[in-house]
């Protein structure tokens, strides 16, 4: 297997034939916790004491977590990229607007620009860039959504399923190796994904 070392040098992470440079972030623009998470100084959390970020999760720059609205779960060794929305769909019954919980499971990747309103995002799912998980949508494990697609909302996504376009629809069925794909991704990530000391690269 690859080094660690050769992996640093190289950084990139290698899923499904797509390389994804994870660059080194400067010490002072996160925060890093006891648990290991690290967090962008410049992502918003409302609603803190609603919101539940397990270990070594990635919260990257301008993102937004609505815990505000109601109660947000994400399981371990995720990553949310930068310019996502996180926000708990909403729901109307006898003219009463009301919201709903999120739960995202462990080792799952959402990439850059995409909005999530979903009730349930498994574990090992990747999310593309500028997607758009309609309200109360449903995604098993083992899910890939491909860039640029829209799912309606009450969208059901079966384990093992790619969607793809606008509206969502099914792609393709995804092999059983790909749990271990996105657990492979997601450590990578967050291996590459290092604190640097900004004075030392003036």
């Amino acid at each position: 297997g690859i080094s660690q070392a050769s992996r640093v040098s190289v950084l990139a992470i290698m899923s499904r034939g797509c390389v994804m440079e994870a660059m080194p972030f400067f010490t002072e623009d996160y925060i890093q916790t006891v648990q290991g998470s690290k967090y962008s100084e410049d992502a918003d959390f409302f609603g803190s004491q609603n919101i539940t970020l397990a270990g070594k999760i990635i919260v990257e720059h301008d993102v937004v977590i609505r815990g505000d609205l109601h109660k947000i779960k994400v399981g371990k060794h995720c990553v949310i990229r930068p310019n996502c929305v996180i926000r708990p769909p909403s729901k109307k019954a006898k003219g009463t607007l009301s919201f709903l919980p999120v739960q995202i499971g462990s080792h799952t990747f959402i990439d850059q620009g995409t909005i999530v309103e979903a009730l349930k995002i498994g574990s090992f799912v990747h999310i593309g860039k500028n997607c758009v998980i309609g309200k109360r949508c449903i995604i098993s494990d083992c899910c890939r959504i491909e860039d640029g697609t829209i799912l309606p909302p009450d969208t059901i996504v079966a384990p093992f399923s790619s969607y793809q376009g606008v509206p969502g629809s099914m792609k393709e069925e995804l092999s059983e190796s790909f749990e271990n794909s996105m657990i492979q991704m997601t450590r990578d990530f967050y291996f590459l994904f290092r604190p640097v000391d900004s004075e030392s690269q003036a």
